[in-house]
């Protein structure tokens, strides 16, 4: 890892922080970090030349697309909003910082944690008929964002998958 990698982990880490705190709190993640969590994507594969950034972008914008619909059939559905608008920009968001070949890795470490937590959380209910809990999804796309990135930056560089 270089001192580059490392100033932007506690950055990563920062913002991630914030996400979850907020998140957590208020069930919402502020726009403005999602911006920061993607200029900070788009800021370091610039100065690193990890990636093509266009291709990035792009990818990001798949994404969000793709969460976004997800989100609206979801809904129209079942009359429920599974996932918060919020998620989704962090879905895009993060979506820069990874390769797409390691995307479904992340989303499949933020899905299985959170449910996780949701079946943990189900099994010392004292309700057997309470109602499905809102569970706030930012910090486990947030901490396998970080796992994810710190997999790639350490194995994948050297490997050719950017080139």
């Amino acid at each position: 890892m270089t001192e580059l990698d490392l100033f932007v982990l506690v950055l990563l880490v920062s913002i991630i922080g914030w996400i979850s705190f907020i998140d957590i709190r208020f069930l919402r993640i502020p726009n403005a970090l999602n911006l920061a969590l993607f200029l900070l994507g788009i800021s370091y594969m610039l100065v690193s030349e990890a990636g093509n950034t266009g291709a990035q972008i792009m990818f990001a914008a798949l994404i969000f697309a793709v969460l976004f619909s997800i989100r609206h059939f979801h809904f129209k559905i079942t009359g429920r909003i599974g996932l918060g608008l919020g998620d989704v920009k962090m879905g895009g968001a993060a979506a820069v910082w990874i390769h797409p070949a390691l995307f479904p890795t992340l989303l499949l470490v933020a899905s299985a944690a959170a449910l996780v937590l949701a079946f943990g959380a189900k099994l010392i209910s004292q309700e057997p008929d309470e109602p499905a809990m809102q569970i706030p999804f930012g910090p486990f796309i947030g901490i396998a964002l970080i796992l994810v990135w710190l997999l790639q930056i350490s194995n994948f560089t050297d490997t050719g998958i950017f080139g």
